[in-house]
């Protein structure tokens, strides 16, 4: 009988990961988007909400009281202590989030979207990881053009996230974005194939 395996996804930002994601789901995977959880913990009427406008203050509210997301981001980039205060508020919860998401499925593949995969620790809850690689000159290409975002504020970005080569190090499974969907495609369905049959024979 087959029972579940959960394997955590990331990478650099604009690398790719979000197409590896919807490929996986394509395939049959059960993907878990962590991003989702981040933006909803951010809401009105959650803990994480109360504590973060307490922290950065009502400037980062617009009129209607939900939190300016753009303005919030500003301010955290700019500072590491405001970023670490930010993560201290949102990561427990956000990690609650997942456990419970994962206990709903008992069987099959597991794909937890993560960004911040091994910057939060998250792994430790994985089975396996994959890290998503593409060159700086792919990930500024990705984040100018269809992002519409400076070359500056992607380094700066890229500057608050583990290097890439670090997170390859720690990772069981590495997906080269760097040649196009097509071969990425390919790539992302043989790796689908082998965690199957992983999960198949735990």
């Amino acid at each position: 009988m087959r029972i579940r395996l959960v394997v955590g996804l990331t990478g650099s930002y604009a690398s790719g990961k979000s197409t590896v994601a919807r490929l996986f789901r394509k395939y049959g995977a059960s993907v878990i988007d962590v991003d989702s959880f981040a933006r909803e913990v951010l809401n009105p009427g959650i803990i994480c909400y109360r504590k973060t406008v307490k922290y950065f203050g009502s400037d980062i509210l617009k009129k209607d009281g939900s939190i300016n997301r753009r303005r919030l981001a500003d301010e955290i980039f700019s500072d590491t202590k405001k970023r670490k205060a930010l993560e201290n508020i949102t990561h427990p919860e956000i990690i609650r989030r997942i456990k419970h998401a994962i206990a709903q499925i008992k069987k099959g593949l597991i794909i937890v979207d993560a960004p911040l995969l091994f910057e939060s620790g998250l792994d430790k809850y994985m089975d396996k990881t994959i890290v998503v690689s593409s060159p700086d000159r792919k990930i500024y290409e990705r984040a100018s053009n269809d992002r519409g975002i400076g070359i500056s504020r992607i380094k700066e970005m890229l500057r608050t996230q583990l290097p890439v080569a670090k997170k390859i190090k720690r990772a069981d499974y590495v997906i080269d974005n760097s040649a196009g969907v097509p071969l990425t495609a390919k790539s992302v369905k043989n790796l689908y194939r082998s965690l199957t049959k992983i999960s198949c024979l735990l």
